[in-house]
């Protein structure tokens, strides 16, 4: 695919909406990272033993924090609300 084909297809995903579906089901690679709590831009959307899932106020993506306030996941809203269940049934 040309960069003007990519270009193109990412355009009409914008346009569509389907990339703000495709964004809710991603996944992305992490590095476990510090960070501080969330306590400016970020929604505590579920909490267990420390263990929190949040939502960006901003950019809508989401996290999931250990107890420590270490970044352990992110991506969209869908793929770690189903992430944080599985976390939870452990």
């Amino acid at each position: 695919m040309t960069n003007y084909q990519f270009a193109k297809a990412f355009e009409h995903a914008v346009k569509t909406g389907e990339i703000i579906d495709l964004l809710r089901r991603a996944s992305m690679p992490n590095i476990p990272t510090a960070t501080m709590g969330g306590h400016v831009f970020w929604n505590d959307l579920a909490e267990c033993n420390g263990w929190r899932l949040q939502k960006n106020m901003i950019t809508q993506h989401c996290r999931i924090l250990d107890s420590n306030d270490v970044r352990r996941a992110w991506g969209g809203d869908d793929a770690m609300e189903k992430l944080f269940g599985k976390i939870l049934k452990r």
